[in-house]
């Protein structure tokens, strides 16, 4: 496994959690919300330019018929990244730290929900097209600290003197 792919998935679990640690506001209490959503929004901002080749890449070939896989990759990681955005946004603003009068605070408050309900819905849309992908790296990974269990295997039939019998295991 090369650094730059355990580097990615370190970064993305960070993000995962983070998200997730903000999105329940009554776990953690405001302050602590606003922290995390803090450096959750300079992570989320750093992100792309670790891909920034593969941005550039997909950007600039966009329209082409055999970048499907790739473009919805794109278009799932900008929404996220819009959603980021809105998120990030409208949580500074609404923010204790700002403290600004705003006499429309319910509609601030609804688009930062909302955003962080859809945002949360395109990254499982996001883990579950890339299981695979995060599964094998979790395995390299944690292949030093834990040891997972062997695929079981399932009974061959063998032949033997040309009748075709079940291997049986005691």
């Amino acid at each position: 496994m090369n650094k730059k792919q355990k580097t990615n998935w370190w970064i993305d679990l960070l993000l995962f959690i983070s998200f997730l640690t903000t999105f329940f506001l009554q776990f953690t209490g405001l302050i602590v919300h606003q922290w995390i959503g803090i450096v959750s929004i300079a992570i989320t901002a750093f992100h792309p330019l670790l891909h920034k080749d593969w941005v550039k890449t997909i950007f600039n070939r966009f329209f082409q018929k055999r970048f499907g896989k790739a473009r919805q990759n794109f278009v799932i990681d900008l929404t996220i990244l819009v959603g980021f955005a809105v998120i990030g946004l409208t949580g500074v603003v609404m923010s204790t730290w700002l403290n600004l009068p705003l006499p429309a605070y319910d509609i601030w408050q609804q688009v930062h929900i909302t955003g962080s309900v859809a945002t949360l819905v395109l990254i499982i849309i996001k883990i579950g097209l890339h299981m695979h992908w995060i599964e094998q790296t979790t395995r390299k990974i944690l292949a030093g600290v834990f040891t997972f269990p062997a695929k079981k295997l399932a009974p061959q039939p063998i032949e033997a003197d040309g009748i075709v019998e079940q291997r049986r295991y005691t």
